[in-house]
């Protein structure tokens, strides 16, 4: 997920500097929902002054609330917590930095 999620990140930022290279005028505001707003708010630290809004629908407040909220909506009682359980255990063996994908805080902290 930390791959895609910067790798969307990247195409975002191409965009951005593509519109304003073609019309430097032009406001640019960011559209995006889920992982698109997600991908608006981490672009957003490297695009500074160049976009001039946001909005963004449903993006999670980071990928461990997200990917309870989808197994709680789409498996059984007690199956959706067996899988968020495996899920979690398996993203800590594969993403040490799980915590630092957390659009919420970083759109409260662009720093």
């Amino acid at each position: 997920m930390l791959a895609q999620l910067s790798q969307v990140v990247t195409y975002v930022a191409a965009a951005v500097h593509w519109f304003y290279a073609r019309a430097p005028n032009r406001p640019i505001v960011l559209y995006g929902i889920s992982l698109g707003a997600a991908a608006s708010i981490f672009a957003g630290v490297e695009l500074g002054a160049l976009v001039d809004g946001y909005i963004l629908v449903a993006p999670y407040s980071d990928l461990c609330a997200a990917t309870h909220r989808r197994t709680t909506r789409y498996l059984p009682p007690i199956l959706d917590e067996l899988a968020y359980g495996a899920l979690l255990f398996g993203a800590k063996l594969s993403l040490p930095h799980l915590d630092r994908i957390a659009p919420a805080a970083r759109a409260l902290r662009p720093d």
